[in-house]
């Protein structure tokens, strides 16, 4: 529905979840960054999977300062940042076939889900927040099948997922923030 109705309303769109937070590591703007992208019909960008870094309840604090704890890399998925104008046909909610082309990674290489790239987007997903969120998430069942939950698995994946320290996010947040804060003094 979106890519028929707003095809022509943005040059890109980014297919994500609404837990997962889009980001480039080296730019203010994600905008900036896919400007190099012009040519291809689509980037695949890399979404690792975040914890709970053990909090039994949300912390008071925005979610990408709170969680930074992900899984290993070898567990880590992917989504597109696509042209709307060049999608032909859908294969899943996130992979789409193209009139010319195909997705490609950050080093213009055809994109493979086997060799994660972080180098200038990420898409942090904090897919379990505190351990009360994922038992919420549980309760709420899936967003796209009728299939309840299992508890066990999820609580299972979410220890995997605090696997690493990663807080390659904080650093653009004190850009980007700090930007606003220093715009609100002087405005």
């Amino acid at each position: 529905h979106c890519i028929k109705h707003h095809m022509l309303d943005a040059k890109w769109m980014a297919f994500i979840d609404i837990d997962e937070f889009l980001f480039s590591p080296v730019a203010d703007k994600v905008t900036d960054v896919l400007g190099r992208f012009d040519g291809a019909p689509a980037v695949g960008v890399f979404s690792p999977y975040f914890g709970s870094a053990g909090h039994e309840q949300r912390p008071p604090v925005p979610i990408s300062r709170a969680f930074t704890k992900r899984s290993p890399l070898s567990k880590i998925s992917a989504k597109t940042i696509a042209n709307p104008r060049w999608i032909r046909a859908i294969r899943n909610v996130h992979l789409y076939k193209y009139w010319r082309g195909e997705t490609i990674d950050t080093m213009g290489r055809p994109f493979q889900g086997d060799r994660p790239v972080l180098d200038l987007l990420r898409l942090n997903h904090y897919w379990s927040r505190s351990l009360s969120d994922l038992q919420t998430k549980i309760q709420r069942g899936d967003a796209s099948t009728p299939v309840p939950r299992d508890s066990d698995w999820h609580f299972a994946a979410e220890k995997d997922m605090n696997a690493e320290d990663d807080a390659s996010i904080l650093p653009v947040l004190d850009r980007v923030f700090g930007k606003a804060e220093d715009a609100a003094k002087a405005g």
